[in-house]
């Protein structure tokens, strides 16, 4: 996971595992964000290194559709789609869509009781002005670091 901070001695032993002969029935699978990783980066060197002698399958995942945002956002809330159809807009729009960043948007505007239960009602409730106002990074340390 996140392998585009895979450190030198990381990548050089990930490297031999996937080039052994000896295992052929080995399975890796990592992640990295394809954003974060260049043309000069080690990965990239190490998967054109390693495609050359075996296959490699590479799955890119895409940010999630309007659609896709609104299941999302319904689901955790345990809503129907159309009552939560302003709130997942507004993720959709903060986080274009980033499955990530949209799990992680609905988890701080809780933590920050823009996103509120309301045990009377039995209904979630939301300050969609606070929600527009709701700075949203791009990036997965900032927005660790936010959380601490």
């Amino acid at each position: 996971d996140d392998l585009q901070w895979i450190d030198n001695a990381s990548l050089k032993l990930l490297e031999s595992v996937a080039s052994c002969r000896d295992m052929p029935f080995t399975m890796i699978i990592g992640t990295y964000r394809d954003n974060e990783v260049d043309k000069d980066h080690g990965l990239t060197k190490m998967l054109l290194d390693i495609n050359a002698k075996k296959e490699i399958v590479d799955i890119s995942l895409s940010n999630l559709s309007s659609s896709d945002v609104s299941s999302l956002v319904a689901t955790a809330l345990g809503m129907d789609a159309e009552e939560v159809k302003q709130l997942s807009t507004m993720v959709e729009t903060k986080t274009l869509g980033n499955p990530f960043f949209a799990v992680e948007f609905l988890r701080t505007i809780f933590d920050e009781d823009i996103l509120t239960f309301n045990i009377g009602s039995f209904k979630w409730m939301w300050d969609e002005e606070q929600i527009e106002s709701q700075f949203v990074t791009d990036n997965v340390a900032d927005l660790l670091k936010r959380r601490l």
